[in-house]
């Protein structure tokens, strides 16, 4: 078997009964499940430009109003204390995403952990001399 190298994002298998969704069209449903994963494949901590988010999805820009408006999604200078504040005007964060999902810093840390445990375990396996710091063909 082959191991997918695709990222792959944790959704909320109640997404679709998800009361703040509730009666909206599916395209905003669409918009909000496609950002949320399109924001975990870009480590940007839930903050996004929705011109991308739109285009991401596909759907007209009219669906942002409404996510926005379901709490879903903030702007800058919104009230949410357990948001943070988007950094630019224009942009958005979603709602309560970094309660839900892994920061960016720590999927990075996460990454460079797990290759330098990698290297190690490859330069102990094919016998490489001397400290893994200093070798050659680790670090390459």
């Amino acid at each position: 078997m082959v191991k997918d190298e695709r990222p792959w994002g944790a959704v909320d298998l109640g997404l679709p009964t998800n009361r703040k969704l509730r009666g909206a069209d599916g395209r905003a449903k669409w918009l909000y499940a496609s950002t949320m994963l399109w924001c975990g494949s870009e480590l940007n901590d839930g903050v996004f430009e929705p011109r991308l988010a739109v285009a991401v999805a596909d759907v007209p820009a009219r669906y942002v109003k409404d996510l926005i408006d379901r709490n879903l999604w903030h702007e800058k200078g919104h009230a949410c204390p357990s948001c943070p504040q988007p950094a630019e005007a224009g942009e958005l964060v979603v709602h309560d995403y970094l309660r839900h999902n892994t920061s960016a810093e720590k999927v990075r840390k996460m990454r460079a952990e797990r290759a330098a445990a990698g290297r190690a375990a490859n330069h102990k396996r094919w016998k490489l001399e001397g400290p893994i710091e200093e070798c050659e063909v680790c670090n390459e």
